[in-house]
């Protein structure tokens, strides 16, 4: 793992079905230690990595789900030091308990910092991060 001054995006991405649909992005660069990038994992190994990388009190800082041969696989960046106090996320939430962990991490003082929507079997899922 290499030492990183990197770029925390915050992202307000919009999940809309036109064309209009804005996405802002926002940067601030400060330190955040060493950083860790996976990509091509399924569900069940990104479950393993982000309880493992809980563990080690890194941060989850982006995600994306895509579709390769089938299967749902995540690209994920964990940095060592987000420079957050606390965060809470969801991973393959349906469509009402994304949007419970949503209003509930909002009202709890949360910002959201990352989140993909993926169909998997005809169903939409969402994953999402929140830290304050």
């Amino acid at each position: 793992m290499k030492k990183l001054l990197g770029i925390l995006l915050f992202m307000a991405m919009g999940w809309g079905l036109t064309a209009q649909t804005v996405n802002d992005l926002n940067a601030e660069k400060r330190n955040v230690g060493s950083s860790v990038l996976k990509s091509s994992l399924t569900q069940q190994e990104y479950q393993d990595r982000f309880e493992e990388m809980k563990q080690k009190k890194w941060e989850q800082v982006y995600i994306n789900a895509y579709h390769h041969d089938g299967q749902t696989l995540f690209s994920v960046i964990w940095y060592q030091d987000a420079g957050y106090k606390s965060y809470t996320a969801t991973r393959k939430a349906d469509m009402d308990g994304y949007q419970d962990k949503y209003t509930e991490s909002l009202g709890d003082g949360y910002l959201t910092r990352c989140g993909t929507g993926y169909g998997e079997g005809g169903q939409h899922y969402f994953a999402a991060h929140w830290s304050k």
